[in-house]
């Protein structure tokens, strides 16, 4: 594995990432224990079962790092199409 697909560990992320993580895997817990199915916890949560679908993945792949919300590289740019910046 290259050292650009490795994460930081756990403690390097804020105390509030780390409580995200938490409740996306509180949600996502029953389904992993095989208590509940996608759909009972979407009813139940109103989360889109895509969205349960990608936790899922991301817990499996990476643990509760996985689950961490990422920044995105262009976060605090503004996004404007290119017709309007030509206005």
């Amino acid at each position: 594995m290259s050292m650009q697909n490795e994460q930081p560990p756990l403690t390097a992320y804020s105390a509030e990432q780390r409580q995200a993580a938490m409740i996306k895997y509180k949600v996502i817990a029953p389904y992993l224990l095989h208590e509940k199915t996608l759909i009972a916890i979407t009813k139940e949560t109103g989360i889109a079962k895509r969205t349960l679908q990608y936790w899922i993945r991301d817990y499996e792949q990476f643990g509760l790092k996985g689950l961490i919300r990422k920044i995105r590289s262009d976060a605090g740019k503004i996004h404007l199409e290119s017709e309007i910046n030509m206005i």
